[in-house]
C-alpha cells in the first residue's frame, strides 16, 4: 500500500543536494525526487484524523504521504530548505523521506551526516543518555581555542506532531527519569547540529544517534543498514556486568554484532564502548582513579564543561580507555574478548547519567550532576574535526604514527601476495590471450593481484 502511495502522489523531479542523507530505514537520499515536502498546517489536519495513532502508528507512512506533495512544480526557497508553491504562495518548510515517511532534519543534505548506532540491553539507559545531550545541550556552547563552538537540536521546531522522544524531553525538565523506550517505538535518530567556527573557518555536521534495542539487535538481518554507521557505539550497564544471567545475554548481543555487523557486513567504523550506571562501580569500590574525577561541573544551577571545555583530551582519554579495558579483561574476559574479537580500534567510556540511585517517584536527585557524559561526544566531534583537541600536536603524532604503520603493513602483504600464486581459474576458460591487448592483460594481472592483497588487508 505504501509504495501505491508513494508513487502516486510522487513524480520525479531533478535538483542534487550538496551532501547525501541516509534515513531511518537506510535509505539514501540524494536529490528532490527523493523527498516530498509539507507544513506545519497540513500536519495538524493529520494529528485531527479519526483514528491516527501517532507517530507509533503502523500506518504512519502512509498517513503522513497524503499530507505530502512533491517537489515537481515547486520553487526552492532558502537554498532549498523550503520550497514555494508559485501559484498560491503556500510554504512547504519540512521534508520528508519519499521512501520511509521519516521527517527530515533541518540541515539534512546540506551539512556531512555522521551516524553514531547506539546498541544495548533493554534499561541500560540509552534513552535518558540521548535525552540529556538534548536538554543539556547548552553546555556544550561556548570559546574553544579561539574559536566559538554550539551544539543544537536539529528536529524542525515546526513540526507539530511531537516525536515519541517529546514525552522524554518533557520528563527530563520535570526531573523525572524516562520511561524505557517500548520495543515497538520506531527509531527516529537524535539528531544534532555542530557548528564550529575558528578564524575564518566555518565548519558544520549533522550528528545523529539511532537506537535499536537488544531485542530487535539480535533479530537484524546480515544486510541491516545498522551495521552501516560510522561508528557504533555499545551501551553496558554496571548492573548487567554484575549479574551473571545478564551477563550471559550481554555476552550473545556482542556475538550477534560481531557476526553479523563485523564479520559479514565489513563495517569499516570506529566502535565505542561506553559502561553505563558508574554509581555501581563506586559501590563496588573498583575502578577508583577513573571516578574520583568528574569531566562536568554545577555553577549557577548550570552544568558546564570543566576537563574538556577548550576542547578534547586525548592524553586524558588515552589513561581512562586503557584502564577500563584493563578492568574488563581482569574481571570480565567473556565480556573483553568479545569486544577485543571484532577486530577494530576501541575506544571505552565510563558514564552516569545521573551517577546516584534515582528518588521517590523516579525523581532525580537534587542538584545532580551527571558523570562524564560530554567525553563521548566531544571526542565523536573532534574527531570529525568539529571540536578541538587539547594536545593538537599529541594528535598529529599519532596520525602520522597509524599512517606509517598501515604503510609497513601494506608493503609486507604486497610482499606475501607477490611471492603467491596468482593463478585464477578463469584463466583456465579463457586463456592468457582472452585480452588481444597485452597491455589489457597485464591490467587484468595486476587487477587480480591487487584484488588478493584488499582480500588479506579486509579492506
Amino acid at each position: 500500500m505504501a509504495n501505491t502511495i508513494i508513487n502516486t502522489i510522487f513524480n520525479r523531479s531533478s535538483g542534487k543536494f550538496p551532501y547525501d542523507y541516509i534515513d531511518f530505514e537506510g535509505n539514501v537520499l540524494r536529490t528532490a525526487e527523493d523527498i516530498a515536502v509539507t507544513n506545519n498546517l497540513r500536519l495538524k489536519d493529520m494529528e485531527k484524523e479519526e483514528g491516527f495513532a501517532g507517530w507509533s502508528s503502523p500506518f504512519v507512512k502512509e498517513r503522513i504521504f497524503q499530507y505530502c506533495v512533491k517537489t515537481d512544480g515547486l520553487t526552492p526557497i532558502k537554498g532549498g530548505i523550503a520550497y514555494k508553491d508559485p501559484e498560491t504562495s503556500e510554504i512547504f518548510d519540512l521534508r520528508v523521506s519519499r521512501f520511509s515517511g521519516q521527517i527530515l532534519p533541518v540541515h539534512a543534505m546540506f551539512v556531512p551526516q555522521t551516524i553514531i548506532q547506539y546498541f544495548g540491553e533493554h534499561g541500560v539507559g540509552k534513552t535518558l543518555l540521548m535525552t540529556q545531550w538534548i536538554c543539556e545541550s547548552r553546555m556544550f556552547a561556548g570559546r574553544k581555542q579561539g574559536g566559538k563552538f554550539l551544539l543544537m537540536r536539529d528536529d524542525p521546531v515546526d513540526n507539530p506532531m511531537d516525536y515519541p522522544k517529546e514525552r522524554e524531553i518533557k520528563e527530563y525538565f520535570q526531573g523525572l527519569l524516562p520511561d524505557i523506550t517500548q520495543i515497538t517505538e520506531k527509531g527516529y535518530p537524535y539528531s544534532f547540529l555542530a557548528s564550529y567556527i575558528k578564524d575564518d573557518r566555518h565548519k558544520r555536521g549533522l550528528i545523529e544517534f539511532r537506537d535499536i534495542a537488544g531485542e530487535k539487535c539480535k533479530d537484524q538481518g546480515y544486510d541491516s543498514p545498522v551495521y552501516t554507521a560510522d561508528y557504533i557505539l555499545l551501551l553496558i550497564s554496571a548492573r548487567d556486568l554484575f549479574d551473571p544471567s545478564a551477563d550471559l545475554q550481554l555476552e550473545h548481543l556482542l556475538n550477534v554484532i560481531r557476526q553479523k555487523g563485523m564479520e559479514f557486513n565489513q563495517f569499516s567504523g570506529k566502535i565505542l564502548v561506553a559502561l553505563t550506571m558508574s554509581d555501581r562501580f563506586r559501590e563496588q569500590g573498583v575502578l577508583p582513579e577513573l571516578l574520583s574525577y568528574n569531566t562536568l561541573e554545577r555553577e549557577n544551577g548550570r552544568l558546564k564543561m570543566q576537563t574538556h571545555k577548550d576542547g578534547f583530551c586525548l592524553s586524558t582519554q588515552r589513561t581512562y580507555s586503557d584502564a577500563i579495558a584493563h578492568y574488563l579483561e581482569n574481571e570480565f574476559p567473556n565480556i573483553y574478548l568479545s569486544l577485543e574479537s571484532m577486530g577494530q580500534a576501541i575506544e571505552y567510556f565510563i558514564v552516569g547519567s545521573i551517577d546516584a540511585m534515582p528518588e521517590e517517584g523516579n525523581r532525580f536527585p537534587r542538584d545532580f550532576v551527571p558523570y562524564r557524559i560530554d567525553e563521548m561526544l566531544t571526542y565523536i566531534l573532534a574527531q570529525k574535526g568539529l571540536y578541538p583537541y587539547q594536545n593538537e600536536a599529541q594528535v598529529q603524532e599519532q596520525w602520522k604514527n597509524e599512517s606509517v604503520k598501515y604503510q609497513k603493513n601494506l608493503h609486507e602483504s604486497m610482499k606475501e601476495v607477490e611471492a603467491e600464486d596468482l593463478y585464477d581459474p578463469e584463466d583456465d576458460l579463457y586463456g592468457d590471450d582472452f585480452y588481444d591487448d597485452e597491455e589489457d592483460n597485464m591490467g587484468r594481472k595486476q587487477k587480480d593481484f591487487f584484488r588478493k592483497l584488499l582480500e588479506r588487508m579486509k579492506l
